[in-house]
């Protein structure tokens, strides 16, 4: 009917499945696609918004706009809050009761997300997480090259999966052992995102340790 509507929800970066990009073009074809069929196309940016890719939001790194988007987590570095952003259509849908949220937005919320979006802009981190990816992508390339076992090495910015051959859940309590938090994902992809203020030291320990611990759990394999 004429009441009903179609939409298609994805992340424009799998995060919890190991950090698994689209095809260059993907998230385009999948606009067109519901521009088409009239569906909206709604982007789940609660992981990989914010900063954490380099851009605001995954998304801009095609040339795409979604209808809806959703963000969290970051949006209040720690403070609980949700936000869903609108496109101008969809938005003058969205009217008084029709939309609510557990942490949505109360006052003090709203002024934390306000900060943390000022602080990033203050400090450039768009840019510096854009850095912080191209240091950690190139540092895994250099230590784990020609390494039999390593099936991929792929991310963008502050968010990085390196996909092995044979399920490693183990190396999660190992990196612990060096004082390192990390999260093996869909047992064999080991899946890193690191804080915004990682220095280039710490990102010379992070390439060193973790190569380490994988060298030695492939050869021990």
């Amino acid at each position: 009917s004429d009441h009903e509507i179609c939409a298609i929800m994805l992340e424009p970066i799998q995060g919890e499945n190991g950090v698994v990009l689209p095809e260059e073009g993907f998230l385009e074809a999948v606009r067109y696609l519901c521009d088409q069929h009239n569906a909206l196309m709604i982007c789940d940016e609660v992981q990989t918004g914010m900063g954490r890719t380099g851009k605001w939001f995954a998304y801009q790194h095609e040339n795409i706009l979604p209808d809806l988007l959703t963000s969290a987590k970051a949006l209040g570095n720690g403070m609980p809050i949700g936000a869903c952003l609108a496109g101008e259509q969809v938005a003058r849908t969205l009217g008084p009761g029709s939309h609510g949220s557990t942490f949505g937005g109360n006052p003090l919320a709203c002024r934390v997300a306000l900060t943390v979006i000022d602080v990033i802009e203050q400090n450039k981190l768009l840019a510096r997480n854009e850095e912080i990816g191209i240091k950690l992508m190139q540092g895994f390339e250099e230590k784990l090259a020609g390494l039999e076992g390593v099936i991929d090495i792929r991310g963008h910015g502050c968010m990085i999966g390196i996909e092995l051959d044979q399920d490693c859940p183990e190396l999660t309590q190992a990196a612990i052992d060096k004082n390192l938090l990390m999260l093996v994902s869909n047992n064999h992809t080991i899946r890193l995102l690191p804080p915004y203020i990682i220095n280039d030291e710490q990102i010379d320990t992070v390439v060193n340790t973790i190569s380490a611990l994988i060298t030695d759990f492939l050869q021990e394999n």
